[in-house]
């Protein structure tokens, strides 16, 4: 039978000892196991590994979608900020790609990731969209600690899925600070473990490890953006809600 704090989620929404900021001590604790770096598990073809996704979106594409969508995040948090809004889009494939979502165009091999990395401006949208949506979960990126006081909107919204992702990818793209900040974090509001989508568990976020020689974490602190006195501008080029991605499952 599962842990009873699963029974205890299952019967009344919210897991013990898990909401961001408590005080409460879990029963019980993630087993161990093994920890384990970046592989790109899903390259290989009938020639052999592939190091790049031949299906993927340009460079320019990409940068497009993330643009738009990260210009809604922004507008999201701007003066009577409700941070809900954050929580109902579908971004996943093109904010936080990793090698196997379900929508190809957005996938990552080991040259897509170099490629978007070395791209200072996607690069620099990419974290500042980490820094939102966790935020949104009221989750302190930087110190890695719950967000006091919490805002409007900001909670934690049961999504398993998204917050693998954005590990996941943190993972494959080498951002250890972020990455072990939201492993905090899942460890936080899942204590025992139990991320899902459907019937696939995936826990495997909470070993993902990135040796200091990995790391590519650059950035630091809190987004010059969002420090006191900072003025919003906006980077512009995206052309409004055009090239956004139609809804979908997230996935």
């Amino acid at each position: 039978s599962p842990p009873r704090s699963w029974v205890h989620e299952a019967r009344c929404g919210v897991p013990r000892g898990s909401r961001v900021g408590s005080r409460a001590t879990p029963t019980y604790s993630l087993p161990r196991a093994p920890r384990f770096g970046p592989s790109f598990f899903n390259d290989q073809s009938l020639r052999g590994p592939r190091r790049r996704n031949p299906n993927r979106a340009s460079l320019e594409r990409m940068k497009q979608v993330q643009l738009v969508q990260l210009e809604a995040f922004r507008q999201s948090t701007a003066h009577d900020a409700d941070w809900s809004r954050i929580h109902s889009g579908h971004y996943d494939w093109f904010m936080f790609p990793i090698e196997d979502g379900s929508k190809d165009a957005y996938n990552v091999f080991e040259d897509d990731v170099d490629e978007l990395r070395s791209d200072p401006e996607w690069a620099e949208r990419y974290r500042e969209s980490v820094w939102l949506v966790s935020r949104a979960w009221g989750w302190d990126l930087d110190l890695a600690a719950a967000v006091e006081p919490l805002q409007r909107g900001m909670r934690w919204t049961f999504w398993d899925v998204r917050l693998a992702k954005m590990i996941r990818s943190l993972w494959l793209f080498g951002y250890k600070l972020e990455m072990e900040s939201l492993q905090k974090f899942a460890r936080t509001v899942k204590p025992e473990g139990g991320l899902r989508y459907a019937r696939i568990n995936l826990d495997e976020v909470y070993y993902m490890a990135l040796a200091p020689s990995e790391d590519r974490s650059h950035f630091g602190g809190v987004h010059p953006r969002y420090k006191p006195g900072a003025v919003p501008v906006s980077d512009g080029g995206a052309g409004g809600a055009n090239g956004a991605e139609p809804e979908g499952n997230g996935c």
